[in-house]
């Protein structure tokens, strides 16, 4: 729900740097409640759909810090 604020906040040109946990990471630990986890492809939609230019995506599984699965973006307002 903090997205359309965090979107809105940006100034003209501004870019967007942002991870979370998604789908997946249950496997690893917390979080694990699914309303809090991005579905495939979810980050990637909300920034399209506030008309941001993606710069660059991940969906992915880290080991390091931990294991877990995240979603990383990088889009300009």
């Amino acid at each position: 729900p903090l997205f359309p604020d965090l979107i809105a906040s940006l100034a003209p040109d501004g870019v967007l740097i942002y991870e979370t946990f998604a789908h997946g990471n249950e496997r690893f630990g917390k979080p694990r409640n699914p309303d809090f986890l991005l579905k495939p492809g979810e980050l990637l939609e909300i920034a399209r759909d506030g008309a941001l230019r993606v710069i660059g995506y991940e969906d992915v599984e880290i080991s390091e810090p931990r294991q877990a699965c995240v979603q990383r973006i990088a889009a300009q307002h």
